[in-house]
């Protein structure tokens, strides 16, 4: 719908209410006086300087009584109250002076606003009025006297014809009874520039013109005096001066001068960055500001839109920050910015957002740190950490890689010299004497370190093919159950000559998944040689399948010595051995358990490792219970073992009776 309201100029709405024949007073919804105009000042003899701001109640009630006991029920109700020929009190004394016609409007969410107004029409018949003021001479005259300014009444001829109690005060008259013009030339040698104000008074004396000025006195008080024409039938009679006291108010507004300078200064030299911004046009900015983007002065930045110095890439989060200040009002957190300098380079800032009153209006304040030298540090800092950790690493890895070709060379040397060893005394040159027992038991430790030799250069192949890529795996259907439980059985008779109970337990019969078989068969060997490996004889080994659902679970778990808890992270590396004073009774290159790792993940699969030192340890291994497509279902897969005693063999070659 179309707006058909006409907008005034706020002056001309001021003169409109300033000129009409009404007095008027406004309250706001706290029931201060926020309005005051010069009839409502005539009314009641009091200047809107010392009513603005003031409570009604506290203050003034006592003129309009008894409305003032029914007011806040008049502003509840929203409703509009005329009184007609309501009495008029001059003070809190209920003297009586006039009657006027009052209506009283409440004011409701006028653009936000809400509040009372009060408009008042004296309806005092005017033939009454001198006589009422002859017959009140005296309240009129204490009227006069009590004021809270001082008044002086001259008439055409420039000599006093009245004066207050009050301008004797102000001005420390205190011999009585004096002369008035004597009053009139005391006050004036008061004044610190006396020729000045002779003069002034000179210039507008017969003018019909208002005239304002500030008086200094030599005492260093200081009064707002204002001279205003008397006029009688269009024609000037005399002139009125009145005299405020305000000392106090101007040292206020001094020290808040000086406050005002103090902080700019303070703003102008601190180190961090302050401009202000309208509309994105910057009308404020100190010295860092300008220093920081590499100006001669605060004032180049003047004018200039803000994102002239803006990085484009901060472009859209400055606008979003601003949006967020202007509609919560509030301090945004610190965030990173990066500002152009004059010479077009960039610089990283640390940046504030918030309002501030400017001038009248309220701007968006900015407070921006160079961080650059900062930054630079901590990325310095950075390199600095990353390099140690690069340099730690490669120290641990030059560490590990010769401990690992220690430990393989240990590997190597060790079976090799034993198979040296039993061929040297097998030779028939050898002049030494065997049984045919002795014979076999040789034969046998030559065969048992072959195995040991052929595990290590599998496992070492194996790594390599992985590490290459080149490893392959052959996945195909098959009963994982069966599977696992054939591996378990077939090293029973090994953990029985080791003492060791070996258990097989499953919730399944059987479960289909897709898997290698063979590297199935080297990860649960491998598992299993590892609890034998570490496990005193009496104790025990279980090994168990179990149906998750979207996986099997397949554990081992051993009653041994356990693990350290703070080498249970390192347990899956390459290379790495828990404890190398073990490899004197428990032989190992440190490779099994990685390889061990990597053919689980090669089947889409985790591994785990749950240990309590000097209570056992348990590995669990969980493989996707999926299918492969490219199998054909239609006949299920056997897995038929091609040497389970060989490989067996193999891959507990490093433990001894």
């Amino acid at each position: 719908m179309k707006n058909n309201s006409i907008s005034y100029p706020s002056n001309m709405l001021e003169n409109i209410i300033e000129n009409i024949p009404v007095g008027i007073m406004v309250l706001n919804s706290n029931f201060d006086i926020i309005l005051w105009n010069s009839v409502q000042e005539s009314i009641t003899s009091i200047h809107r300087k010392d009513i603005i701001g003031k409570n009604f109640f506290n203050e003034f009630s006592y003129l309009f009584n008894p409305i003032a006991s029914r007011l806040k029920i008049i502003f509840s109700s929203k409703e509009t109250i005329v009184l007609n020929r309501f009495p008029f009190y001059t003070d809190n004394t209920n003297l009586l002076i006039k009657y006027f016609n009052i209506k009283i409007n409440v004011i409701n969410n006028v653009d936000g606003f809400n509040g009372v107004m009060f408009s008042t029409e004296d309806c005092t018949k005017l033939e009454n009025v001198e006589d009422k003021l002859y017959e009140n001479k005296e309240t009129v005259k204490a009227i006069f006297d009590s004021t809270a300014e001082g008044i002086l009444v001259l008439d055409s001829t420039g000599k006093v014809v009245n004066y207050n109690k009050y301008i004797k005060n102000i001005m420390e008259i205190y011999d009585n009874p004096i002369d008035k013009n004597d009053i009139l030339e005391f006050v004036i040698n008061k004044v610190k520039n006396s020729e000045d104000i002779k003069y002034k008074i000179k210039q507008v004396f017969n003018t019909k013109r208002k005239f304002f000025t500030l008086i200094e006195l030599k005492d260093g008080r200081i009064f707002e005096s204002l001279s205003s024409p008397l006029i009688k039938n269009n024609t000037l009679i005399g002139r009125l001066y009145s005299f405020r006291d305000v000392t106090k108010q101007k040292l206020d507004e001094k020290l808040l001068r000086e406050s005002e300078n103090y902080y700019r200064k303070l703003i102008e030299f601190l180190p961090a960055s302050i401009l202000l911004h309208i509309d994105n046009k910057i009308v404020f900015a100190n010295n860092a500001t300008a220093k920081m983007l590499g100006l001669d002065s605060p004032t180049e930045l003047i004018g200039k839109e803000i994102f002239d110095f803006i990085s484009k890439d901060f472009h859209e989060l400055t606008r979003e920050k601003t949006n967020i200040v202007q509609a919560y009002k509030q301090f945004t957190p610190l965030i990173e910015e990066e500002f152009i300098k004059k010479d077009g380079s960039i610089i990283n800032v640390q940046v504030v957002s918030g309002l501030f009153p400017y001038k009248g209006n309220i701007a968006s304040l900015v407070v921006a740190q160079d961080i650059s030298q900062n930054k630079k540090a901590a990325e310095l800092q950075e390199k600095f950490k990353e390099n140690t950790r690069l340099l730690r690493e490669a120290r641990e890895f030059d560490k590990i890689k010769t401990e690992f070709f220690a430990n393989i060379s240990h590997e190597l040397r060790t079976p090799l010299n034993v198979i040296l060893s039993a061929l040297q005394i097998l030779n028939p040159d050898s002049n030494i004497s065997l049984t045919k027992e002795k014979s076999v038991t040789y034969l046998n430790t030559m065969k048992q370190n072959c195995f040991r030799l052929l595990r290590l250069v599998n496992n070492l192949i194996d790594i390599t093919k992985i590490d290459s890529g080149y490893f392959e795996i052959h996945l195909s259907n098959h009963n994982i159950v069966s599977i696992v439980e054939d591996i378990t059985l077939s090293v029973a008779k090994y953990t029985e000559h080791k003492s060791i109970t070996l258990i097989f337990d499953t919730d399944i019969e059987e479960k289909l998944i897709a898997c290698d078989p063979d590297k199935i068969e080297r990860i649960i060997l491998n598992l299993i040689s590892n609890s034998v490996k570490f496990t005193e004889p009496g104790g025990e080994i279980l090994v168990t399948v179990h149906d998750a659902v979207d996986n099997i679970v397949i554990s081992v778990r051993d009653t041994g010595i356990g693990i350290p808890e703070n080498k249970l992270s390192i347990i899956f590396e390459r290379f790495r051995q828990v404890d190398k004073s073990l490899t004197r009774n428990h032989e190992g290159s440190g490779i099994g358990l990685s390889l061990v790792k990597s053919l689980v993940e090669l089947h889409d699969g985790e591994i785990f490792v749950k240990s309590t030192y000097g209570q056992g340890t348990e590995f669990i291994v969980k493989l996707p219970a999926i299918l492969t497509e490219d199998d054909d279902m239609s006949s299920k897969n056997v897995y038929t073992p091609k040497n389970y005693v060989e490989r067996i063999n193999i891959e507990f070659s490093d433990i001894y009776s």
